[in-house]
């Protein structure tokens, strides 16, 4: 009888796992439930819930002025904690008055944080960048795009820190018109380039909350490449455009789930870099943000050409987001 009695036990524990698996597969979930697990889905899968510190090193220039207003109205989803970075050469050397000055004028222009300014001296800059980033357990790292190196997009400096950084990365080039210290910024509508990748759905999420605040229209592009039927099959250009519009739909319904005005496109082109720069000078874009994946390359940030294209010839301001 006991023997029997342990058989029942061993054979119901074996078979309650399949059977529940197969019963639930029946089971219908109504509407509120499915809306239910996917905004939890969202809120697990959430770059910006996981955002609390943010390191923004700077010199005071135009390029990381554009940062501090862009990161300003990014902080309006949840409080942030901002902290200014200058990496001074020279020991007993503090950091220039009006440089500190300038970020404070654009985050308070856009209603964000005031930063903590620290500064370090008798260190190489991008090692002093480095090491606050991991000390301090920043959760993304925000750089001005200063300079032009002969191989690369960025300059040396800029290339190591992107190389070896230890979380989330954006860079901004301010608009090729922003020249004044403290200057006054625009942004009305602001292009995301979609391609259906995390990185990409990471870009939306955050050019989605600073839409909102910006109260900007942000449109999602994704750009299909032309194709030769007779090579590809009839209905390979059907089937790219639905992707195409399936990608888009689906980075829309994450910006507008975030409060964003969004507007939809699909394009067709033989360069996917030189569509985006032509909407973005055809229709008078104030700022093109990208999410990608940046590579180490031969001693340089590799951002992918079509992203590396897009910033040398951005028409208006551009930020790149990058996965730590």
């Amino acid at each position: 009888m006991y023997s029997v009695l342990i058989s029942m036990a061993i054979l119901t524990s074996l078979a309650a796992a399949p059977l529940l698996r197969f019963s639930l597969a029946r089971v219908a979930i109504n509407p509120e439930e499915a809306l239910r697990v996917t905004n939890e889905n969202r809120h697990n899968e959430s770059f910006l819930n996981s955002l609390r510190k943010v390191l923004m090193p700077s010199r005071g220039g135009t390029n990381v002025q554009w940062a501090a207003y862009l990161l300003g109205h990014l902080s309006h989803h949840h409080t942030v904690a901002v902290t200014a970075l200058f990496a001074l050469p020279n020991p007993g050397e503090t950091p220039p008055p009006e440089a500190v000055l300038a970020l404070n004028q654009q985050l308070r222009h856009s209603d964000g944080p005031a930063p903590r300014v620290r500064h370090v001296n008798g260190i190489p800059v991008s090692e002093a960048i480095l090491s606050e980033a991991v000390k301090g357990s920043y959760d993304l790292l925000v750089l001005g795009a200063t300079g032009t190196s002969a191989e690369g997009l960025f300059n040396q400096l800029i290339d190591n820190v992107l190389s070896h950084a230890p979380c989330a990365t954006m860079v901004v080039r301010a608009h090729p018109s922003f020249d004044q210290q403290g200057g006054a910024i625009e942004v009305q509508k602001v292009l995301l380039p979609a391609v259906g990748t995390q990185y990409s759905r990471r870009a939306a999420e955050v050019a989605a909350v600073m839409c909102r605040s910006l109260q900007a229209t942000l449109t999602i592009l994704h750009v299909v490449p032309l194709m030769d039927g007779d090579t590809l099959g009839p209905r390979s250009h059907e089937l790219s455009l639905t992707f195409g519009q399936h990608i888009v739909d689906e980075h829309a319904d994450l910006a507008r789930s975030l409060g964003a005005s969004v507007d939809t496109l699909v394009l067709e082109g033989a360069s996917p870099s030189q569509c985006i720069l032509e909407l973005a000078q055809r229709q008078e874009y104030d700022l093109i943000f990208m999410g990608i994946n940046f590579r180490p390359v031969a001693g340089y940030a590799f951002l992918g050409h079509r992203a590396e294209r897009v910033l040398r010839g951005a028409p208006c301001a551009a930020a790149v987001l990058g996965s730590g």
